[in-house]
């Protein structure tokens, strides 16, 4: 459901002109970084397993530490998007208030030359 309504909720937020890119942004996202995990974890669960002669699978009998190193690898992952979502909202607004200054400064100068 949420995946169906999110692309109106995507242009109320931040408007239909960036619509494409911010959707296709936000679908795409968790694909790359899905896969990239997914290997990651295999490989760290893989240096912590044993091959078991009766089977032939890989077991990991360390307990949490099998994927401990994961678990740090994806706090600090989290964390640094964490800081660049937190840095693109500022540079947003950045943006936003100089163009909002260069507006204001447009109107007084025509309100400027209209008394004049």
């Amino acid at each position: 459901m949420l995946f169906g309504v999110y692309p109106s909720i995507v242009a109320h937020t931040f408007g239909v002109k960036g619509l494409s890119q911010n959707w296709g942004t936000m679908t795409i996202a968790p694909v790359l970084s899905g896969n990239i995990f997914n290997l990651i974890y295999g490989k760290i669960y893989d240096n912590h397993s044993i091959l078991d002669d009766k089977t032939g699978d890989l077991l990991c009998l360390d307990g949490k530490a099998c994927y401990e190193s994961a678990f740090w690898m994806t706090l600090g992952a989290s964390v640094g998007a964490l800081g660049l979502c937190l840095w693109s909202i500022w540079h947003e607004n950045r943006i936003h208030r100089a163009g909002k200054r260069k507006e204001i400064g447009k109107r007084k100068q025509s309100v400027a030359d209209v008394d004049e």
